[in-house]
């Protein structure tokens, strides 16, 4: 270990404070910040395509991305999914699955599983109420949602007393499958 050296470095546009990890696939390192996304040469460090959702209405951090076949999926801090073509960057679907008017946003990397994305929410340290959703990884339509604290009424309600009114259980980070 005491004889490495960085062969090439990239500096990511308006990066203030990465929390992603890179993800690498036929000798392409995905690497995410706030609402974009980089394609870069693993051998060189060339920017092979870049993608940054100008339309986005929060910056936040992003902790990553997934790919599944030929595509590239990352969220955006307003909840949007986006299905980036794997070799172009060009935008296939970008599908909202949450409401920042409700209090909830999003941070974590998307999981794929088999034919379904996993996305998750931000914001359970301000009321609001986590979930995990699976979005179909063709269309973006959601496919199932679950969430992490019950709803009063619901089975295991009457465990949460009073605080069952102010949420939590965001799902920031990513699982594992």
């Amino acid at each position: 270990a005491g004889s490495l050296v960085p062969k090439w470095v990239y500096r990511v546009p308006n990066a203030r404070g990465l929390q992603t990890s890179p993800l690498a696939h036929d000798g392409v390192l995905y690497v995410t910040n706030t609402n974009s996304v980089y394609a870069l040469d693993a051998r060189s460090g060339r920017l092979i395509w870049s993608y940054v959702d100008s339309r986005a209405e929060r910056q936040s951090p992003n902790r990553g991305a997934a790919i599944l076949g030929d595509k590239v999926y990352f969220i955006t801090s307003d909840n949007y999914l986006t299905a980036l073509d794997r070799s172009t960057g060009a935008v296939i679907f970008s599908k909202q699955y949450a409401r920042l008017e409700d209090g909830v946003s999003s941070s974590s990397a998307p999981l794929a599983v088999k034919d379904k994305i996993i996305v998750g929410s931000s914001g359970g340290d301000s009321g609001v109420r986590g979930f995990l959703a699976a979005l179909d990884a063709e269309t973006g339509e959601e496919v199932w949602r679950t969430y992490t604290i019950p709803a009063r009424g619901e089975p295991g309600s009457e465990t949460w007393g009073d605080l069952i009114d102010w949420g939590g259980g965001a799902t920031w980070l990513s699982g594992t499958f």
